[in-house]
């Protein structure tokens, strides 16, 4: 699957950027919404990610994690 500049690798459970194939989000650690949420500011604080970047990666984890459902649904951590 791929949401912008990011490809999702489903067996590996991970995300690269097409751009920066070295650096690459681990999907699988996002079991609670704390975990997923410093991931992606860890990730989105990088220089060489734009705005577009990091809006598709916020997209791509919604695709995938799907957060509002498995992690922090009615703002109640939910993850384990």
């Amino acid at each position: 699957m791929q949401i912008g500049n990011w490809t999702y690798d489903e067996g590996a459970k991970v995300l690269t950027h097409r751009a920066f194939p070295g650096y690459q989000v681990d999907v699988a650690r996002m079991t609670t919404s704390a975990t997923t949420l410093d991931i992606i500011f860890q990730t989105t604080a990088k220089t060489r990610y734009s705005r577009q970047d990091a809006g598709d990666l916020i997209e791509a984890i919604r695709v995938i994690v799907n957060p509002q459902a498995t992690l922090c649904s009615w703002g109640r951590e939910r993850g384990q």
